[in-house]
C-alpha cells in the first residue's frame, strides 16, 4: 500500500492534533513537506530534509515535527485550521509520494441550560415549553425523557431547530426528567429538567369493615389518586369529625443503588398528630421481613439488619447493599389515636458496569473513547445487494440501556436492518449503498431535488441533521460544498387536503477531491431527486433519478410529455439503464435507494402499481 494518512481528524479549539503518516517508503527520504489548505488559505508548514526541516513563519510556535516518524503535531488549534493537509516525501531517487487528510476543528460545547415553565402544570389544561441553549459547534441535538429517546407525538412538538419542545396539553404521563444533549465529534453537553404534572384527586375509596361488634377498635382507611397527594377530612352522617391527617404519607416511587453502596428512605408529609409507632418492612428477593418497629424514640431493629441500618426517628438508611435487597419497602406510621398511614417505594440494586470494550473492524482497541469496549464487524469487502453484515457488541455488568447510532443519528430497525433480541447485535441483509453516505467533492455545487405524487401538489420542507433549513421548495441547493455540509438531508412532502405527509432521507458526505469514491469534480452538479408518495389511493408510479454531469445542463420540469421529449433528445448523449420493479401494494417503510454513479449518465428506477402483472421486467441494462 502507498503512503497513507487518516481520512479525517477532529480537534477542539485550543487543543492539538497529530498527523502520523503510515507505509513510509523503504528507500532513503531526501525531502519532506507538510502543506495546508485551510479556511485561512494555502500555506507551507514545514519542508526540507527530515533531519533539518524548515518551519514556515506562522507555524514556528505551533508545530512539533518528529524526524523519526515524520509526524506533525499542530498546537493551539483555531477554527481557521479546518481544511486539508498534504504530506509529500521525495526519495533520494527523485520520486514523490503524497497523502492527504482533512481536519475539522470544533468549539467545545459549553454553557448548557434547559429551562421550562415555573407555574404549576395541570393535566389536560396547561401547556409546557422546554427551551435549551448552549454554545459551541453544535452538530447534533438529542432529547431524552427518563433515559429514553423523546419522540414527537400528537401533543409533543419539536421546534424547527430542535432546541425547544412544546407539550400541549400536558398529561400525567409527561411527568418525569427531561434531558437535552448537544454534541459534536469532540465534545458534548447535557442539561436536565424535571416536570411534574398535577392531577386528581380521583378514584377515592374507603376501606374498612361494614359490620363490627360493639366495644371494639375499628379503622377506616381512605385513599385517592392525586398529584400532589390529597389531604383528607372525614364526616359522620354529614357532620365534620375534625379528624384529618393532612396530605398522605409519601416516599419516592423508586430508588436505585449499587452493590456495596447505600440508600436512604425519608418519608414526607408525616401526620401532624403524635406518632406512637413506626414500622419499616421489606418484600425483597430474599423474602418478606420486618426491618425496624416501635416508637420513634426506642425502635427495635430486627435480626439480619442489626449492622446494616441507621434509623433516625423516621428515616431509614440501608447500607452494604446486595442484589437480594432489590424489592418493595413499606413504612407504616400509627398515630396516638390509632389511625395509621403508610407509603412504599421500590429499590433496584445494580452491579457496577465494568470491563466494557469497543472493537473496530480491524480489531483495534479505542481506549481514548470508551475504555475497553468491543464492537466487531465483517472483515471482508461488502457488495451492495449481495453481502450481509453483522455488527456485534460486547460488555459486562447490569446493562439497562443499549443505543445504536449511525453517522451521529439514531439507528432504527427496517426491512434490512434487524436488531438481536438483546439489542447487542445488528444484522444488515442485504447491505445497500445507503448504508454508507453519498460522497461529493469539496467546493462543488450540489442540488437535491424532491418530488412527490400528490393531488393537489404537495408542499415541501427540508431539514439537515434534524434541523429545519427554512427551504420550502422542492429543490435544496448548496452553491459550494464544505465539510460542514456532511450529514443527513430530509425532504418532507405535505398534502394540505389529505393531511398526509411523507419523508425521504439522503446522507451526503463532503470530502476533498481526488480521494476517490465517485465524488464530483469542481463545478459539477449532483442532482438528486428524492421520491415521496402521497397519492390518496396507493402508489401510481414514481421515477427517481440521480444525474451527475461535467457541465451544468438547463433542466425544465414540465409535463410528463415535455419530460419524455427532453429524454428522447438526450438519448444519444447519455447511457440509459432501466430497472423495473413491480409490486401490488406499498408497505410501510418502503424506500427508494439513491444511485451513486461516477460516470456522466442517467439511471432510472421505475416503480409501478398494478393489480395483476404477469409481464417480467426487462433485465438491468436493457433499453426500451
Amino acid at each position: 500500500m502507498g503512503l497513507q494518512l487518516p481520512a479525517e481528524t477532529n480537534g477542539e479549539v485550543g487543543g492539538s492534533v497529530t498527523f502520523t503518516p503510515e507505509n513510509l517508503p523503504s528507500t532513503e527520504i531526501a525531502i519532506i513537506a507538510w502543506q495546508a489548505e485551510t479556511l485561512a488559505g494555502k500555506s507551507n508548514i514545514v519542508s526540507g530534509s527530515p533531519d533539518s526541516p524548515v518551519i514556515s513563519p506562522g507555524y514556528t510556535d505551533r508545530v512539533v515535527f518528529d524526524k523519526n516518524s515524520l509526524s506533525l503535531e499542530l498546537l493551539n488549534l483555531t477554527p481557521n485550521d479546518s481544511g486539508t493537509y498534504t504530506f509529500t516525501v521525495t526519495s533520494s531517487g527523485g520520486s514523490d509520494l503524497d497523502a492527504r487528510t482533512s481536519l475539522n476543528v470544533y468549539e467545545l460545547i459549553s454553557d448548557m441550560k434547559l429551562t421550562g415553565p415555573e407555574e404549576e402544570l395541570i393535566e389536560g389544561e396547561s401547556s409546557a415549553t422546554l427551551t435549551s441553549r448552549g454554545s459551541g459547534n453544535i452538530t447534533s441535538i438529542e432529547w431524552m425523557k427518563d433515559n429514553t429517546p423523546l419522540n414527537p407525538s400528537e401533543n409533543i412538538i419539536f421546534s424547527p431547530d430542535n432546541r425547544a419542545v412544546s407539550i400541549s396539553p400536558v398529561q400525567r404521563s409527561d411527568s418525569g426528567e427531561y434531558e437535552v444533549k448537544y454534541s459534536n465529534p469532540v465534545s458534548s453537553g447535557t442539561s436536565t429538567l424535571r416536570l411534574t404534572i398535577n392531577y386528581g384527586p380521583e378514584d377515592v375509596s374507603v376501606e374498612g369493615p361494614e359490620v363490627v361488634d360493639l366495644g371494639i377498635q375499628m379503622f377506616l382507611f381512605c385513599s385517592a389518586t392525586s398529584e400532589p397527594s390529597a389531604s383528607f377530612s372525614w364526616t359522620f352522617n354529614g357532620t365534620d369529625t375534625g379528624h384529618t391527617l393532612g396530605e398522605a404519607l409519601q416516599l419516592p416511587a423508586e430508588t436505585n443503588g449499587e452493590v456495596g453502596g447505600s440508600v436512604t428512605f425519608t418519608p414526607e408529609n408525616l401526620p401532624s398528630t403524635e406518632i406512637a409507632i413506626i414500622a419499616w418492612q421489606a418484600e425483597t428477593l430474599a423474602g418478606k421481613s420486618t426491618i425496624v418497629s416501635g416508637s420513634p424514640g426506642s425502635p427495635v431493629i430486627f435480626p439480619g439488619y442489626t449492622d446494616r441500618i441507621i434509623f433516625d426517628k423516621y428515616s431509614l438508611e440501608l447500607f452494604n447493599l446486595t442484589r437480594n435487597d432489590s424489592g418493595t419497602y413499606t413504612v407504616t406510621v400509627t398515630s396516638s389515636d390509632g389511625s395509621y398511614v403508610n407509603a412504599e417505594t421500590s429499590v433496584n440494586v445494580y452491579d457496577i458496569i465494568r470491563n466494557v470494550q469497543l472493537k473496530g473492524p480491524e480489531e483495534e482497541l479505542i481506549e481514548e473513547i470508551i475504555s475497553d469496549m468491543k464492537l466487531t464487524g465483517p472483515e471482508d469487502e461488502l457488495i451492495e445487494g449481495e453481502s450481509s453484515a453483522t455488527i456485534t457488541s460486547e460488555g459486562s455488568g447490569d446493562i439497562t440501556s443499549i443505543e445504536w447510532m449511525k453517522d451521529n443519528t439514531p439507528l432504527n430497525p427496517s426491512e434490512n436492518i434487524i436488531f438481536s433480541p438483546d439489542n447487542r447485535a445488528v444484522s444488515i441483509s442485504p447491505v445497500q449503498r445507503s448504508d454508507s453516505p453519498e460522497v461529493v467533492d469539496l467546493g462543488v455545487k450540489i442540488t437535491l431535488s424532491c418530488s412527490a405524487m400528490s393531488l393537489p401538489p404537495a408542499s415541501f420542507s427540508w431539514t439537515f441533521n434534524g434541523t429545519d433549513t427554512g427551504v420550502t421548495t422542492n429543490k435544496y441547493t448548496i452553491e459550494e460544498t464544505d465539510i460542514t455540509n456532511t450529514g443527513e438531508y430530509t425532504c418532507t412532502a405535505f398534502n394540505s387536503i389529505t393531511n398526509r405527509r411523507d419523508s425521504q432521507n439522503h446522507t451526503l458526505k463532503v470530502q476533498q477531491g481526488g480521494a476517490g469514491g465517485g465524488g464530483l469534480s469542481p463545478g459539477a452538479i449532483a442532482g438528486i431527486v428524492i421520491g415521496v408518495l402521497l397519492a390518496v389511493s396507493g402508489i401510481c408510479g414514481l421515477i427517481v433519478y440521480l444525474v451527475k454531469t461535467k457541465k451544468i445542463p438547463k433542466i425544465e420540469l414540465g409535463s410528463s410529455r415535455e419530460a419524455s421529449r427532453a429524454e428522447s433528445q438526450r438519448a444519444e448523449e447519455n447511457e440509459i439503464h432501466y430497472a423495473d420493479i413491480r409490486h401490488n401494494k406499498r408497505k410501510k417503510g418502503d424506500r427508494v435507494e439513491m444511485a451513486n454513479i461516477s460516470e456522466p449518465r442517467t439511471e432510472y428506477a421505475e416503480i409501478r402499481h398494478e393489480a395483476n402483472s404477469r409481464e417480467n421486467p426487462p433485465p438491468y441494462g436493457s433499453q426500451r
